[in-house]
């Protein structure tokens, strides 16, 4: 495969056009929708400040997982919390 090479644009962008992040995030259901929303605010927070792009820019996907679809040692966070 031949190696492409790429070129510094400004402060934060490799390549074609503007660096857009996305950060995903999967936590245990049952946080308050204002939690959430701290969450992303903070998230969003230390990609601006770490590499130096616009919050516009940053995107943050919340995933919630059911207790029953989360294991830890083949155990469900459901069964453990029984």
């Amino acid at each position: 495969m031949p190696r492409v090479k790429r070129q510094r644009i400004g402060k934060c962008c490799y390549g074609r056009g503007a660096s857009m992040p996305i950060v995903q995030v999967s936590i245990l259901e049952g946080r308050e929708k204002e939690q959430i929303k701290q969450l992303i605010e903070g998230v969003t927070s230390a990609i601006t400040a770490s590499l130096e792009v616009k919050p516009e820019q940053v995107r943050v996907l919340v995933t919630e997982i059911p207790l029953s679809h989360w294991g830890v040692g083949g155990i469900t966070k459901e069964e453990q919390t029984r």
